[in-house]
């Protein structure tokens, strides 16, 4: 296994576990998230589970999904890390180039590598994990380090998209993101001290935005 899926292999449990730990702290599923009106903290931590077992479903080849029925905090992140192990369990001997089908993406959707499929996975607990401390009003660290790990998924899900995007981040700095037919590429030299309250994104000159929330 190489360097770089261990390390991916590692953050995705270590992310997940700050989640579930974040989540276990929290008394009710029942709060509304702050960053989007439509969902709850139950929702989210039932979406993050999902998506794991959806990953390890996809990863064995099978295709049922079966609901999750639980929204108590504490027990989603019992079964968050459950879904976790499972999946770091399923791919443990696979390459980082063998490919996991993403057919609820649609049916056009091309299959993920197993390496963009970890840089989805720590992603999603990366952006979720930050929603939820902000509704609970905790802090969410994302090290460079971390957010790195999730550019690859551009080349595996934007295969036709041509964009650029400016980062920011609070305290930190701002980074500009190119994708050219899928692929994304950092550009240090336009990186600039920023000031900014969360987490941003916009295209550059335009108006920082917030992401959408758990929703998107």
């Amino acid at each position: 296994m190489g360097t770089d899926l261990t390390r991916a292999r590692v953050t995705l449990e270590t992310i997940t576990g700050r989640t579930a730990g974040l989540l276990s702290s929290i008394p009710s599923g029942e709060l509304t998230m702050r960053e989007s009106q439509r969902w709850t903290i139950g929702d989210v931590g039932v979406h993050l589970v999902l998506t794991l077992r959806g990953f390890t479903q996809a990863a064995d080849g099978v295709s049922e999904r079966e609901p999750v029925l639980e929204r108590h905090p504490a027990a989603l992140a019992i079964l968050m890390l459950d879904a976790m192990h499972a999946f770091l369990a399923a791919t443990a001997h696979s390459p980082a180039d063998e490919l996991v089908s993403v057919g609820w993406y649609g049916q056009r959707a091309p299959p993920l590598s197993l390496r963009d499929a970890i840089g989805l996975l720590i992603g999603e607990q990366i952006i979720h994990g930050h929603d939820i401390a902000r509704t609970v009003a905790r802090p969410w660290t994302i090290s460079e380090a971390e957010a790195v790990l999730t550019l690859p998924v551009g080349c595996g899900t934007a295969r036709e998209h041509t964009a650029s995007y400016e980062v920011h981040t609070r305290g930190g700095r701002r980074f500009l993101v190119r994708f050219r037919t899928g692929c994304p590429r950092w550009n240090r030299s336009a990186a600039r001290p920023c000031d900014d309250q969360g987490l941003t994104a916009s295209t550059p000159g335009g108006r920082p935005q917030r992401p959408a929330g758990p929703g998107c």
